[in-house]
């Protein structure tokens, strides 16, 4: 009846949030047992390399697989509801050949050019943590296609499964990796790389269990209907990327805004506040330290971020002395707006006043011009 699908709809709902928030809690205990113990090993220098690696791994990650999931549990269920499990099926095969593709390729993006991509961030030395995280953006792929499959038939189990997997990985063999380099007397680059290494192992060992599951839940979604004539591969590929692609540029806008905002951390640093390389490292690896204890933001600015740019503006005399020579600035009792008020001469001759004010909000910032009576 209309009522029993109605109670078996909303319990499945939620079954899948109570699964969801369970596993998310999971991940946070065991990601806080992982991080503490780790940057304490790491030091200042070596949580800026293992984080530096970190980043460029997201953002290629996210390019490569963020709107899977979504997209084919999205085409499955609406395929499977309508009675349709032979299309459902070609969009699983046709996610797997085309995000296997894209893994490979991001897998060899990063291998290959490495180097290119430490030196671009500003932090040369995590070259070997590029490679070793480079075979985990193919697994990724794998994976997500994998759990679009079970989502799509409402099975959020698989992954759970994986996710806890995944940092339980992490948490075993990226600290006792990097434990045992660092009782043998490894550098800090390489010890770093041994801590990364169980985000990869994580990744890959994950695999076999969606793997499992796939197939099991396949057995289960046996029968066809007349008029279940699958679309063509291209067909099913565009409907895909179609469904994917907004998904995808959401996420990459935010992993290539904290890759932009580290890499100009460690770049400023450097060559704006004349911090050597290693200080460099060394201060933003401090400001790293501090996430565990400020809880990674404040407000909507990242600590590593906020942390780093005090030591910048605090130490960076020419930058003082630049603001004072233009006039004067304040910040307001509201929060994230600066106003530079400014003496100028006009094309008279005439001295007068003017406000620069800056509304710094998250992604949208305004910044207004006003003259000496405060009209824009």
């Amino acid at each position: 009846t209309p009522e029993w699908n109605y109670f078996r709809v909303r319990a499945a709902v939620i079954d899948s949030i109570a699964e969801h928030f369970a596993d998310a809690g999971i991940t946070k205990v065991i990601g806080a047992i992982y991080k503490i113990p780790l940057y304490n090993l790491l030091g200042d220098e070596g949580t800026t390399h293992f984080q530096m690696a970190y980043n460029i791994y997201n953002l290629i990650l996210a390019i490569s697989t963020a709107g899977v999931p979504v997209a084919l549990s999205r085409l499955i269920a609406a395929a499977r509801a309508s009675g349709r499990p032979v299309q459902a099926k070609r969009y699983f095969s046709v996610g797997m050949g085309l995000f296997g593709i894209v893994g490979i390729a991001g897998t060899l993006f990063m291998f290959l050019l490495s180097q290119n991509l430490a030196d671009l961030i500003g932090d040369g030395e995590i070259s070997l943590a590029v490679k070793v995280l480079s075979p985990a953006v193919l697994f990724a792929a794998v994976v997500s296609v994998l759990r679009g499959y079970s989502q799509g038939h409402n099975d959020m189990v698989p992954t759970s499964l994986s996710q806890i997997m995944e940092v339980a990985c992490k948490l075993i063999f990226g600290l006792a990796i990097a434990w045992l380099l660092a009782s043998q007397g490894a550098d800090l680059p390489t010890i770093a790389a041994g801590a990364i290494v169980g985000v990869t192992i994580g990744m890959g060992l994950a695999i076999p269990v969606m793997g499992i599951y796939a197939r099991k839940i396949a057995r289960g979604d046996r029968g066809e209907t007349a008029f279940d004539t699958p679309k063509t591969i291209g067909q099913t590929a565009a409907e895909i990327v179609r469904v994917g692609l907004p998904i995808t540029l959401g996420a990459s806008a935010m992993t290539l805004i904290t890759l932009v905002d580290s890499t100009l951390v460690m770049r400023t640093l450097q060559d704006g506040a004349g911090f050597s390389y290693q200080t460099a490292k060394d201060l933003f690896g401090n400001a790293l330290q501090e996430e565990i204890t400020y809880d990674v933001t404040v407000g909507d600015q990242p600590v590593a971020t906020k942390k780093a740019f005090d030591y910048v503006v605090s130490t960076t005399d020419e930058f003082t002395a630049a603001i004072r020579a233009l006039g004067n600035s304040s910040a307001t009792d509201l929060e994230r707006v600066v106003i530079l008020t400014l003496r100028v001469t006009d094309e008279l001759g005439e001295t007068g006043k003017r406000s620069l004010v800056l509304e710094a909000m998250g992604r949208r910032a305004n910044l207004i011009l006003l003259d000496a009576e405060g009209r824009i």
